[in-house]
């Protein structure tokens, strides 16, 4: 098997063409699951199963390689494949990864779903002919290093939730503690906001996606990637009172990079996730979907949600 990905990575790097770090394009831009559905019929996604397929077929756990391009670092790289966090076997007994946390760049660290905003973010700010702030909900990660390394000219600002003890804005061991909910950010000063895997862990969403809303400047927008469930409503798992956490559904925690305890899961979200963008305050909010075998990003179709504020009107 690890002759797979030394052969897909040659093929990879003979047959595309020279790598444009600013052609990466989403196979569909949705507002409801009608869009949602006619999008995971299309070519693109079904050339993604045909080459899940053909490793799970082949894969017999271990860890391997998946010729791509990278598009955080700008270069054809074998990302890693393996089954960490939470690859599983099918029905037939076969291997099957987590794509959307593996296939990692053996360069810039980050897997299927991070090099995906990494790229996004890097077309935004590439681009820009003046420096944005950049609010990111990280800070001791590979996406955080890699916006310090990529785009320093730019106002970076990263955080992690370090406890309900912490006041927002504050630091401890060199490490910035914001609280989603309450952000001490100042309204409409921040141009971009990072999210990846975060709003699930947060007891009220909704009151951080209004932090959210309150803190980005006229035509700012907010990129995150948050565990969806395709269903309608978003399930509660968890609920914070006045004696402590309330689990309404067993526990279930993601990983942290500053705690080995991991995160605990608040919410699970549906479609409705868009409505409660919307009603923070954003003029807008889709999901964008993002397929592509030539880029490593598997797993049927990456799931990206953007969130808008309207742009002030010139008087």
């Amino acid at each position: 098997m690890p002759g797979h990905g030394q052969l897909r990575s040659l093929l990879t790097r003979w047959l595309l063409p020279p790598f444009a770090p600013f052609a990466l394009q989403p196979i569909a831009k949705v507002r409801d699951k009608g869009g949602f559905e006619q999008a995971m019929v299309t070519d693109a996604v079904t050339a993604v199963r045909e080459s899940e397929s053909e490793i799970t077929r082949a894969y017999q756990g271990g860890p391997l390689t998946f010729g791509g391009l990278c598009g955080a670092c700008e270069r054809y790289v074998d990302l890693e494949v393996d089954m960490l966090f939470g690859g599983q076997r099918d029905h037939e007994g076969r291997f099957v990864p987590n794509w959307r946390e593996r296939l990692v760049c053996p360069c810039c660290r980050m897997n299927n779903r991070q090099r995906l905003v990494a790229t996004l973010v890097g077309k935004r700010l590439g681009f820009s002919a003046v420096a944005k702030r950049v609010y990111a909900m990280e800070r001791v990660s590979p996406m955080f290093r890699w916006l310090e390394n990529r785009h320093a000219r730019h106002d970076l600002i990263g955080s992690e939730y370090l406890g309900h003890r912490h006041e927002s804005g504050t630091a401890l061991h060199g490490i910035r503690h914001e609280d989603a909910m309450d952000l001490s950010l100042d309204t409409e000063s921040v141009d971009l906001i990072v999210s990846n895997d975060v709003f699930e862990h947060v007891p009220d969403p909704s009151r951080a996606f209004r932090e959210c809303a309150r803190v980005l400047k006229s035509g700012g927008e907010m990129l995150a990637t948050i565990p969806f469930t395709e269903l309608d409503k978003t399930t509660y798992r968890a609920r914070l009172g006045s004696a402590g956490v309330d689990h309404l559904e067993p526990p279930q925690h993601h990983g942290n990079p500053i705690s080995d305890k991991g995160s605990l899961v608040f919410a699970e979200f549906g479609w409705d996730c868009l409505d409660l963008l919307r009603e923070a305050g954003f003029a807008d909010a889709w999901i964008e979907l993002y397929a592509s075998v030539e880029r490593g990003h598997l797993g049927r179709a990456q799931v990206l949600f953007i969130a808008a504020k309207r742009r002030a009107r010139n008087h």
